[in-house]
C-alpha cells in the first residue's frame, strides 16, 4: 500500500484548522454575514447589474448594485474590464475544481484549493494522488504542471491589473482596495518582479499559504502590504524589500527561514503574534514607523543586529526560544520588552536607547548582555542634559540650552562617557535573570528601576555610571540568605501565564527529573507545537545550569523540590566538579558586588553599600582555596564567623543577642565555679550578718518602725545576694572587658584568694570571657557605626 503524502497540513495543523474556519472554498467566497454583509469582501467595489465589478465611486447611479466578494474577484476578468464570468466559463477554463478532484468533494477555485482535507479526517493514499497541490514535485504528473502554469498565469495578470491603494490616517482604505486580492490563497510561490522591472508589487496575502520557498528578495510593496495570519512553510526571503507604507504580518507563521535582511519599512511593522519557527534575520533592517512584534514567537534564533527603530518598538510578551541578538540596534523611541522571555542569551551590546528601555516583568533564562562594547569615534567628555543629544559636532561652536528630556556630550577633559553607552530611561521591574546581567560602561541618566527582580546571576557593572538613587526595593540577589533555589515548578509557575506559552508541560515532576538525553523525544510527546516544545526544552536546559552552578544551592534546592514532590535531577556530574563550578562563579560573583559596592558608596547610598558589602563576603567565603590561590583558608573561616555573629556588619541585634547568650552562659561557669570552691560559706553567724548589715543599712537608730523591713532585706541578702553576685560580676566584664571588678564582690575577692588552682581556673575563666565580648563588643559599634554612619 502506497505511503500517504505528507503536505503542510500535517505540519501545521492549528494554521491549517483556523484557514478552513474561514472558508475559502468557492461558496464560502460569496458568504454574507447575519447582516447581509460579505464575509470575504472586496472592499470598495461593487457588482453593477451582474454584469462587471467596478469602484463603487465610479458605479452608474441607477444601475443595480451589490457589494463585491472575493468570489466576484475571480470570476472578473480584468483584461475585460472586470467582466464577470460565468461558472460554467471558470470550468472550462480549469479555474475551478470539483468533486473527486478536490479534497473534500466541495467546488473550489484553483487558487485556494487545499493540498488535502481538514486536519484530522484520513484518507486513502490512492485518492490522494489524484488531488491538485498534494504533491508539489514538478514531476507529480502532466495535469498538476497544467494547473500550476495555469495558476501562475492567473496570478501574474490580477498582479498586473493592480494599482496603489490609499489610507488614511488611521490606516483604513479610503475608497477603494486597488491591491491584488490574494487573501486565502494556496500556492507554490508567489509572482513577484522579475528582473528589471521597478513598479511596486500591491498585494493584500492575508491567510494565504505559500508551500515552497517565498521570493521577494529586492521586491518594491506598495502601501498597505498585508501578510497578515499568512503560511509560509518554507523560506520567506524579504532580504533588501523596500515596503513603501505600512507593512501587516500579523499572526503570520514562519516555518522555515524568515530574511528580513536590510529590509526596509517605510510605514508601520506589524508583527504582532507571528510566529518564526527557524531563523529570524531582521540585520541592518530600518523601521521608519512603529516596529510592532508583541506577543511573536521565535523558535529560533533572532538577529537584530544593527536594526535601526527609528521610532518605537514594541517586543511585549515575545517569547525567544533561542539567542536574540540586538547587537548594535537603534532604538529611536521607545524599546519596549515588557513580559518577554529569554531562553537563551540576549546580546544587547553598543544597542543605543534614546528613550525608555523597558524590561519591566522579563525573564532572562541566559546571559542578559548590554555592555556598551565599541566606542564610537567621539572625544573625551561626560554626559548631561540638553537640547541637542544626538549633535556632539555642534557643541563646539554653539552654546548649548540644556532641557529636561535630551542629553549632550561636554566636550571636556575627564573619562570618555559616549553617547551611544546611555540609557535615558532603564526599568527591569519585577524582572528575573537567571544567567547573569552585564552594565559595562554603560551610563544611566535617570534613575534604573530594578524593584523587585531577581539576580540569580552575576550583576555587572564595571565602569558603569549610574544615577543617583537606584531602586532595589525588594530585589534580590544570589547568596542572598533569604534567597531560595530556584525550583523547576517556580519557573514553570512564572512562565505558563505569558502569551503564547501557555501550554506547560503535562508533568512537571516528569519534567524535573527527566534525563537530558532523554528530553527531546519526551517533549515531543507532551507538547505538539514545536516553537513551544522548543522554548520549554531550552528553559529546562537553563534551568538545570543554574541548579548546578553551587553546592548550597543544589542543597537548598533539593529541599525545596521535595516539598512539590520532586525529585532532584537524575543525571548530575560529581560533587567535586560542582565544587569547582561554584568556586569559579563564585569568584564572578564576587567581583560583581565589589563593583556593586563601590557604587553604592560613590551615591552615599550607605545601606545598599552594606548590602552588597554582605553579599561580597558570602561569595567570597563560597569560593575554594584548593582552586583559587588568593583565597586562604583562614578567610573562609573568618568570613563565616563574620556572618555568624553580626550578619557581616549589616545586623545590630545579632551582635547583641551573642552578647546576652556569653553573659548568661558566663554567669553560670562564675557560678558553678565559686559554688565548687565554697567561696559562698561564712565564719559569721546569721543573726550577727543580719544586725551588722542592718546597722550598715540604715544607720545606727536601732530598732524601730523600720526594723521588719531591716531584717527582711538583710535575710534576703543573706540568702541570695551572694548567689546573685556572679551574675552582675558576668554583666561588668561583659559591657566593660578592660575593667576589673573583682574588688566590688567578697566572693570573687576569696576565689581569687583560694588555693589549690581555683585561682587559676578563675583567671582562665575571665580571660576566655574576654575573648569572647570584646569581639562581640566591636562588632556592636561597628554594625551601629554602619547603619548610622557615626565617625
Amino acid at each position: 500500500m502506497a505511503e500517504p503524502i505528507k503536505t503542510d497540513i500535517d505540519n501545521a495543523p492549528d494554521w491549517w484548522n483556523a484557514w478552513f474556519d474561514a472558508d475559502y472554498s468557492w461558496e464560502g467566497l460569496a458568504r454574507l454575514d447575519e447582516k447581509g454583509k460579505p464575509v470575504h469582501p472586496w472592499v470598495g467595489w461593487v457588482v453593477v447589474d451582474e454584469a462587471r465589478c467596478v469602484p463603487e465611486d465610479e458605479a452608474p447611479e441607477n444601475a443595480g448594485k451589490r457589494p463585491a466578494t472575493l468570489q466576484d474577484y475571480w470570476r472578473a476578468d480584468p483584461e475585460k474590464g472586470w467582466g464577470l464570468r460565468a461558472v460554467v466559463q471558470l470550468q472550462a477554463a480549469g479555474e475551478l475544481l470539483k468533486g473527486v478532484e478536490s479534497p473534500d468533494g466541495r467546488t473550489w477555485h484553483i487558487a485556494h484549493v487545499p493540498p488535502g482535507p481538514r486536519p484530522g479526517i484520513s484518507v486513502a493514499p490512492d485518492k490522494q494522488k489524484d488531488w491538485f497541490k498534494a504533491d508539489l514535485r514538478d514531476a507529480a504528473g502532466a495535469h498538476n504542471a497544467t494547473r500550476w502554469n495555469r495558476l501562475r498565469t492567473l496570478l501574474d495578470q490580477r498582479l498586473t491589473a493592480a494599482a496603489e491603494t490609499q489610507f488614511d490616517r488611521l490606516n483604513r482604505i479610503e475608497c477603494t482596495d486597488r491591491r491584488a486580492q490574494f487573501d486565502g490563497v494556496v500556492i507554490r510561490v508567489c509572482p513577484a518582479q522579475t528582473d528589471g522591472e521597478t513598479a511596486p508589487l500591491h498585494l493584500s496575502l492575508r491567510r494565504s499559504a505559500h508551500l515552497l520557498n517565498a521570493n521577494f528578495q529586492g521586491a518594491e510593496m506598495g502601501p498597505g502590504a498585508s501578510y497578515a495570519q499568512a503560511r509560509f512553510a518554507g523560506s520567506a526571503n524579504f532580504q533588501g524589500a523596500n515596503f513603501a507604507g505600512h507593512a501587516y504580518f500579523r499572526s503570520a507563521s514562519f516555518g522555515g527561514i524568515a530574511h528580513f535582511r536590510s529590509a526596509s519599512f517605510g510605514g508601520m511593522a506589524r508583527f504582532r503574534s507571528a510566529s518564526f519557527g527557524r531563523i529570524a534575520r531582521f540585520r541592518s533592517a530600518s523601521f521608519a514607523g512603529n516596529a510592532n512584534f508583541d506577543n511573536a514567537r521565535f523558535a529560533g534564533s533572532a538577529d537584530f543586529r544593527i536594526a535601526d527603530f527609528t521610532s518605537n518598538a514594541g517586543f511585549r510578551s515575545v517569547g525567544f526560544a533561542s539567542f536574540a541578538d540586538f547587537r548594535g540596534a537603534s532604538f529611536g523611541g521607545s524599546a519596549r520588552f515588557r513580559s518577554a522571555s529569554f531562553a537563551g542569551n540576549a546580546y544587547f551590546q553598543s544597542a543605543s536607547f534614546a528613550a525608555i528601555a523597558e524590561f519591566r516583568s522579563v525573564i532572562f533564562l541566559g546571559l542578559a548582555d548590554f555592555h556598551r562594547g565599541r566606542a564610537p569615534a567621539l572625544e573625551s567628555g561626560r554626559l548631561v542634559r540638553g537640547e541637542r543629544g544626538r549633535d556632539a559636532t555642534s557643541l563646539t561652536t554653539s552654546k548649548v540650552e540644556l532641557r529636561d528630556n535630551d542629553f549632550v556630550l561636554i566636550m571636556q577633559d575627564g573619562s570618555a562617557k559616549r553617547e551611544t553607552g546611555a540609557f535615558s530611561t532603564f526599568n527591569f521591574e519585577n524582572g528575573l535573570a537567571l544567567g547573569g546581567m552585564r552594565f559595562h560602561d554603560r551610563v544611566f541618566g535617570q534613575q534604573p528601576d530594578f524593584t523587585g527582580a531577581q539576580f540569580l546571576g552575576p550583576l555587572e557593572f564595571f565602569q558603569a555610571e549610574l544615577h543617583d538613587g537606584v531602586l532595589w526595593h525588594g530585589a534580590e540577589f544570589h547568596f542572598q540568605p533569604e534567597q531560595d533555589a530556584l525550583s523547576w515548578h517556580d519557573l514553570v509557575s512564572r512562565l505558563t501565564w505569558r502569551a503564547g506559552y501557555d501550554l506547560a508541560p503535562s508533568s512537571v515532576r516528569g519534567w524535573a527529573s527527566m534525563d537530558l538525553y532523554a528530553m527531546n523525544s519526551s517533549a515531543r510527546q507532551t507538547i505538539t507545537d514545536p516553537i513551544k516544545r522548543r522554548f520549554w526544552i531550552s528553559a529546562l536546559r537553563s534551568w538545570r545550569a543554574y541548579t548546578k552552578r553551587s553546592l548550597a544551592a543544589r542543597k537548598a534546592a533539593t529541599s525545596k523540590w521535595a516539598d512539590h514532590g520532586l525529585r532532584t535531577v537524575s543525571h548530575v556530574p560529581r560533587i567535586r566538579d560542582v565544587k569547582v563550578r561554584s568556586a569559579h562563579l563564585a569568584r564572578d560573583f564576587e567581583q560583581a558586588y565589589r563593583r556593586l559596592k563601590l557604587l553604592m558608596r560613590q551615591q552615599g547610598s550607605h545601606l545598599e553599600e552594606q548590602k552588597f558589602f554582605e553579599l561580597e563576603l558570602r561569595a567570597r567565603q563560597a569560593r575554594d582555596p584548593k582552586t583559587d590561590k588568593d583565597v586562604k583558608r583562614w578567610e573562609v573561616w573568618g568570613a563565616a564567623l563574620y556572618g555568624a555573629f553580626a550578619e557581616y556588619g549589616s545586623s545590630i541585634a545579632r551582635p547583641v543577642l551573642w552578647l546576652l547568650g556569653v553573659w548568661l552562659v558566663a554567669a553560670v561557669c562564675y557560678g558553678a565555679l565559686a559554688h565548687q570552691a565554697g567561696v559562698y560559706e561564712t565564719e559569721r553567724a546569721p543573726s550577727a550578718f543580719v544586725a551588722d548589715e542592718a546597722t550598715t543599712a540604715f544607720g545606727q537608730d536601732g530598732p524601730g518602725r523600720f526594723d521588719g523591713v531591716r531584717r527582711t532585706f538583710a535575710s534576703m541578702k543573706d540568702q541570695y545576694g551572694g548567689r546573685a553576685g556572679p551574675v552582675v560580676f558576668a554583666a561588668e566584664i561583659t559591657l566593660a572587658p578592660v575593667a576589673n571588678p573583682i574588688r566590688q564582690h567578697d566572693w570573687a575577692q576569696r576565689l581569687e584568694a583560694k588555693g589549690d588552682g581555683w585561682s587559676a581556673a578563675f583567671s582562665a575563666l575571665r580571660l576566655i570571657h574576654r575573648l569572647f565580648a570584646i569581639p562581640l563588643l566591636f562588632l556592636f559599634a561597628l554594625a551601629l557605626r554602619r547603619r548610622f554612619q557615626l565617625g
